[in-house]
């Protein structure tokens, strides 16, 4: 989406580079006449948006959202029952706590506790 809004930009920025007078809306039809079918009800909105309001860059951040959302829709990641890829399976793994009777200090070398809570390292400290 970006890319295409960026070539009509460029090409309007080049038509006036030519001396040819491009009016805003003027950009705002040639973005939204290149849409892709999907991007209908998207255009619909901008008929009920106030004239003032239609601006390219308000334009143009309604169509980045709904292609965000339109990427969020073809690919769910949550509740999704299909076969889940293999490569993305072991980064969604939940870390588990270690419990603290496995946890062994780097002091004293004793289990149950961390360095920083070690009995013996306060006392040497002291």
């Amino acid at each position: 989406m970006s890319g295409w809004i960026g070539e009509v930009k460029a090409q309007t920025f080049e038509m006036e580079e030519a001396g040819v007078e491009v009016s805003e809306l003027d950009t705002i039809l040639a973005i939204t006449m290149g849409l892709p079918p999907s991007y209908n009800y998207v255009v619909t909105t901008f008929d009920e948006t106030a004239t003032e309001q239609l601006t390219v860059d308000y334009i143009t951040t309604r169509l980045l959202n709904a292609e965000t959302q339109q990427n969020l829709n073809a690919n769910p990641r949550a509740g999704s029952t299909s076969t889940p890829d293999p490569n993305s399976v072991a980064l969604q793994v939940a870390k588990v706590p270690t419990p603290i009777e496995q946890i062994t200090c780097y002091f004293c070398d004793e289990k149950g506790h961390y360095k920083s809570d070690c009995p013996k390292r306060k006392a040497w400290e002291s």
